[in-house]
């Protein structure tokens, strides 16, 4: 397989790598979906303090609109909302995850090893 190739569920923008799957990271191709559960979420525990913060601020601006338009009982705007939430957490919030995973991987996988 060619480097330069990018995986199907990969975007490269300009140097940064946006992951929708875990298939698409390079580094856990080899493990399984289970394994590659348990990588991702030992790489989640070595998230550095900035990278926490830009994640919760990120669900923070997800969540607050679909609440406020309950509270208010619209339910046209909610579910408009609702909806550009789900889409933000699977094209947004999901791949910034994985990108700032993949930065702590290769320390989990040599603890693993």
């Amino acid at each position: 397989m060619n480097s330069d190739r990018i995986h199907e569920n990969q975007i490269d923008l300009n140097m940064m790598k946006y992951y929708f799957t875990s298939n698409a990271i390079p580094e856990l191709l080899e493990f399984s979906i289970s394994e590659r559960k348990e990588i991702l979420f030992a790489a989640q525990q070595k998230l550095t303090v900035p990278e926490k913060l830009v994640l919760n601020l990120l669900k923070l601006v997800m969540l607050v609109p679909p609440f406020i338009y309950i509270a208010r009982q619209d339910w046209i705007i909610f579910f408009l909302t609702f909806f550009l939430s789900a889409v933000c957490y699977i094209g947004i919030f999901k791949p910034l995850v994985n990108y700032f995973c993949a930065n702590h991987l290769p320390s989990v996988i040599d603890k693993i090893n």
